[in-house]
């Protein structure tokens, strides 16, 4: 494991939510934390509480602008480590009636922006030798949901590109990796599901996953020397319950 005391590592959507914990996380560890977020005043309530090394009000719907803000970051704060590309767009979009503006939206938050900010990241880890970035992706990249088209789409590129990304970076000593959780108690989680119901049926574990464990398994991402190009699950077991038998007949997919 590589020791990430004294490191600096950025974390987009860092202002509640999933990003939050990993941010406190990665402080707690020791690492010398940049908070990118584009809700300003919680962005800067979080990173005074954290003492972040600088809050940065970004919004990813806008891809270049929120890149060349992380890297005058990083150059302001002496460069970059590790990258946690977490913000993300969920919004309902059922098949026939996703407009050509919500898949837009939901690409360039979802998709186009953790490519540009791992662009951005790349310059700044060669001269340091090397990194780590961490692509936050969902469950949803592996379950088809015709009533949520554009974010499925998206995070399923997204875990593409990871791989594509990790190809093009080993050279550099980047590693690049994809972190997949499942139902979370967050913001998004609950927009998703309301309060889990009957979905939590279909995680062995019968529980929502807290923020903080999805923030362990970014630490250890960040951490993992010998790990790129792949998908850590933290899903309580959701994705191996999606075929499963039900009663006494043959095994069906669940649409969990």
């Amino acid at each position: 494991m590589i020791a990430i005391e004294g490191r600096i590592a950025a974390v987009t959507g860092a202002a509640r939510g999933i990003g939050l914990a990993i941010a406190r996380q990665m402080r707690a560890a020791g690492a010398n934390v940049i908070m990118l977020d584009r809700d300003g005043p919680a962005l800067t309530t979080a990173a005074r509480a954290l003492r972040a090394v600088a809050a940065v009000t970004a919004d990813c719907s806008d891809p270049a602008a929120a890149a060349a803000a992380l890297s005058d970051a990083a150059g302001a704060a002496g460069g970059l480590d590790v990258l946690v590309n977490n913000a993300g767009r969920f919004a309902a979009t059922d098949i026939d009636a996703t407009t050509l503006v919500e898949w837009d939206e939901t690409l360039r938050v979802n998709l186009i922006a953790p490519h540009s900010l791992s662009l951005a990241a790349a310059g700044h880890m060669r001269r340091r030798g090397g990194g780590a970035i961490v692509n936050v992706s969902s469950v949803a990249a592996y379950y088809p949901r015709a009533e949520q088209v554009a974010y499925c789409a998206s995070k399923a590129g997204l875990e593409h590109l990871t791989r594509v990304l990790a190809l093009g970076l080993a050279p550099d000593n980047i590693r690049v990796n994809t972190l997949r959780p499942g139902l979370t108690e967050s913001g998004m989680g609950r927009q998703a599901v309301g309060d889990g119901g009957g979905y939590v049926e279909g995680i062995p574990l019968r529980r929502m996953a807290r923020p903080e464990a999805i923030a362990e398994a970014a630490l250890f991402l960040a951490t993992a020397e010998h790990v790129t190009g792949q998908v850590l699950c933290v899903d309580g077991g959701q994705t191996i319950n999606f075929v499963r038998p039900v009663g006494d007949g043959p095994s069906v997919i669940r649409d969990l």
